[in-house]
């Protein structure tokens, strides 16, 4: 009896104690991780401000980009991990979250990717497979959690945007390449004048109140861009931001003065479209980031960055705090 007893009071001891053990291994595991991450990153870490976690993150939500609002709502696109509806989680200026669903013209609820969002002053868009919903800013300013939205209408690309941004009245879209699984048109793969090879394009379309939804039917330009570009943005002053990464390697914000016309045209459905190429040559400066860096947004003077390396689906990045938006001045960033 005395035998059965001990094993008794043994046995939850002995479990306890595993438990435990286990809990100070995973403690000391995100304590490595961590400072490594932090140490190799440091630059990054120095001049970054973290400001709000990213909704949904821990929701199944792997978010792609992000947008402000004027009235203070941030917008994140993106998908699920398991599949199905891709909503839009917004975190409004008082700090209170949620997520709407976004219907397509003919009722069907959208399972995009959700590579970009952005917004104007009357209409939201969102990347789609071939091209861009449009989706009414008032529409989404009003929804309530939970909700639904209905996209006014669509713009058709000859790609699959990758990402999306507005900037200074210019709608910025182009596509991703990575050897062997994200191809790019032929047409798409270009070698600049400084040698360098750009295997992906950046189409910018000029604001006009009499083209499709605000915007210009030929881009005015055609940005010839590296390789796993995931997002854009514009300074103040002009510089021309893209967020590159793909896996764990290490992520980067690539600076770019406006580079001038090359004096090459591209064949947009029979208008010869000029050409500039961001390039070692209008380089400014690069800013290492850690894994899985996604869209970018100018908000306030500073690139404000999403990632998704700390969502249900990869999940390392929940180790060093990657679950949070974190705005950057580049001013503060040396090569």
């Amino acid at each position: 009896m005395a035998k059965k007893l001990l094993k008794n009071i043994t046995a939850p001891k002995a479990v306890a104690g595993v438990c435990v053990a286990l809990l100070a291994i995973l403690l000391i595991a995100f304590a490595v991780v961590n400072i490594f991450v932090r140490a190799a990153y440091a630059p990054f870490y120095g001049d970054a401000e973290r400001r709000f976690d990213i909704p949904g993150i821990s929701q199944g939500f792997i978010p792609q980009d992000l947008d402000n609002l004027a009235n203070g709502t941030w917008l994140f696109s993106g998908y699920m991990t398991d599949g199905g509806d891709s909503p839009v989680f917004m975190r409004k200026a008082d700090g209170t979250e949620g997520s709407f669903t976004v219907l397509r013209e003919d009722g069907t609820v959208y399972q995009g990717h959700g590579s970009g969002i952005t917004s104007d002053d009357e209409r939201v868009f969102l990347t789609d497979d071939q091209g861009i919903l449009a989706i009414s800013l008032r529409d989404v300013e009003s929804v309530a959690d939970g909700g639904q939205v209905k996209a006014v209408g669509s713009r058709d690309l000859d790609f699959g945007p990758a990402f999306l941004n507005i900037e200074n009245g210019v709608l910025l879209t182009g596509n991703f390449y990575r050897a062997g699984n994200y191809e790019t048109p032929d047409h798409h793969r270009m070698d600049s004048p400084s040698g360098d090879h750009n295997p992906a394009v950046l189409f910018a379309y000029p604001a006009d109140e009499f083209g499709e939804y605000g915007y210009a039917d030929e881009p005015s330009c055609v940005y010839s861009i590296p390789e796993r570009i995931q997002g854009v943005c514009m300074t103040d002053t002009g510089q021309i931001v893209l967020s590159q990464s793909y896996g764990l390697a290490t992520s980067n914000l690539l600076v770019y003065s406006e580079p001038a016309d090359s004096g090459m045209t591209y064949d947009h459905h029979g208008a010869q479209i000029p050409i500039r190429f961001l390039d070692s040559d209008s380089l400014l400066r690069v800013v290492e980031a850690p894994p899985m860096t996604e869209g970018i947004e100018w908000h306030a003077g500073r690139v404000w960055i999403s990632c998704e390396s700390a969502s249900d689906k990869y999940i390392f990045g929940k180790l060093y705090g990657a679950a949070a938006v974190y705005s950057l001045n580049l001013g503060l960033v040396s090569r």
